[in-house]
């Protein structure tokens, strides 16, 4: 019988990844994997739950191998390691199959775990046959599957570690493109990929690289979609993940209306000199080379792919954590602010010097103020290639702490690529700017939504 190796990745030195598998291991003889692995949040029905229950029925046709547990002082972590064996009819792919496509920065130190933390990231593969599940490790997070470009389904965490999670089941025989793309931002561990199943007849090819120009988004809350499919006026920050829907965010509106590969590389709360807060540590300048979020390193290998376009959307985290008593911010600061900003803009250029670089404002005037002086200030030292755009606030058009719900990021995507068409930074975009969204779907995820129980859990 056909079987694949599934190795957990190493690096998960956190106390909740030990204590974990510390449990497991200490439970006698072994574990069936079945409906009790479901995380009791998610809603009942739909799709999300047929994508439960197909799980469920995969898993529960066996007992899986038991887990052993192995200390590795690799990394400063925990391994965990199991084997899972394709059942008749299946086959398992490995994670490191030419055939598939990762979107987004990933760490493929490990070809065959490869991890990604940034928000927007995305796996896809185009395959025969009329099923595809994925191994994969992440007990928080939530994700959009599209098939031959369509919502398919809404997957959300599971409990247990690398088990298959059903993409797509019942589908006509055939070709079809899967795509897999993280909705929402959090601060937890990455995400491992650990291969595929597929029919066992199935041929997997890589998709076709998209034709319109690279992009990459440089930013926070705003860029990473926090809470746009709320509509609650403040929320928790658990409470987010699942009405945040990255898919339908500006960043992801502008690369599907040029039909673009991108990267975003932004983070809820942080800011170029500090956070929300007043926190200097880890700013998004210090952050901006890394290939995961909240590790240090390996930092990003900018020689591979390179953005042809890059936006910044930065600053409204540092207007609220460098203002005073007084509710302004100093000439000091402010000034302290500009040379961050050019000093990031100096770090993109250093890695793409080809790309054209945005510089982004939002619709607070000190922002647009400042960031408008720093774009005069690189063009004046010859520095063209450097631009200024803007959003508006649109009135009524905010939720979940103040963000921007999913009709404001289409308003502040045509808003910045009918700036960009008439700075002649790209050509008028042949596709819809949005999209038709699933009431559906959408209803499920926002079923989830709950009050805070404290003020101070509203906002990272």
């Amino acid at each position: 019988m056909d079987a694949l190796r599934v190795n957990q990745v190493r690096g998960l030195g956190s106390k909740s990844s030990a204590s974990s598998c510390r449990q497991r291991t200490a439970e006698s003889g072994g574990i069936q994997a079945g409906s009790a692995n479901r995380n009791p949040a998610l809603p009942r029905g739909g799709p999300e739950s047929q994508a439960a229950a197909d799980l469920a029925a995969i898993r529960n046709t066996r007992v899986i191998g038991w887990w052993a547990l192995a200390v590795l002082w690799t990394w400063g972590g925990v391994s965990c390691k199991r084997s899972y064996e394709a059942r008749p009819g299946e086959r398992l792919v490995s994670a490191a199959d030419p055939a598939i496509r990762y979107e987004g920065r990933w760490d493929r130190t490990d070809a065959a775990h490869p991890r990604a933390s940034w928000p927007g990231f995305s796996v896809s593969t185009d395959f025969s046959g009329t099923r595809l599940s994925v191994l994969m490790r992440d007990q928080v997070n939530y994700y959009n599957v599209w098939i031959d470009g369509k919502l398919h389904r809404i997957i959300g965490p599971e409990k247990s570690e690398e088990v298959p999670r059903v993409l797509a089941s019942g589908l006509t025989a055939g070709n079809h493109h899967v795509l897999m793309r993280r909705r929402n931002i959090s601060f937890e561990e990455p995400t491992v990929i650990a291969g595929f199943v597929v029919d066992s007849n199935a041929r997997l090819t890589l998709p076709t690289e998209k034709p319109g120009p690279r992009m990459e988004f440089i930013g926070d809350s705003f860029t990473a979609a926090e809470g746009n499919e709320a509509t609650a006026e403040t929320l928790r920050w658990e409470a987010k993940y699942p009405v945040t829907n990255f898919d339908l965010g500006f960043a992801a509106d502008i690369a599907r209306a040029y039909d673009s590969e991108f990267a975003a590389v932004c983070r809820s709360g942080s800011g170029l000199v500090c956070d929300w807060r007043g926190n200097r540590a880890d700013s998004m300048l210090a952050r901006y080379d890394r290939t995961l979020m909240e590790e240090r390193g390996p930092k990003w290998d900018f020689s591979g792919t390179r953005p042809e376009l890059v936006v910044i959307c930065l600053g409204l985290n540092d207007f609220s954590g460098l203002k005073g008593g007084d509710g302004q911010v100093s000439e000091a600061r402010s000034a302290e602010f500009r040379a961050a900003y050019h000093r990031l803009i100096a770090l993109v250029r250093g890695h793409v010097p080809r790309a054209k670089i945005v510089a982004l404002a939002a619709f607070t005037p000190w922002l647009r103020e400042h960031i408008g002086q720093v774009v005069r200030e690189e063009r004046d030292a010859g520095k063209s290639d450097v631009h200024y755009a803007q959003f508006d606030r649109f009135p009524g058009g905010y939720v979940a702490d103040g963000h921007p719900t999913v009709e404001t990021h289409r308003k502040m995507a045509e808003q910045v690529i009918a700036q960009l068409v008439e700075m002649k930074l790209l050509p008028p975009a042949p596709g819809r700017v949005g999209l038709e969204r699933d009431p559906g779907l959408e209803s499920q995820q926002r079923g989830l939504e709950k009050s805070p129980a404290h003020p101070s859990e509203t906002q990272r």
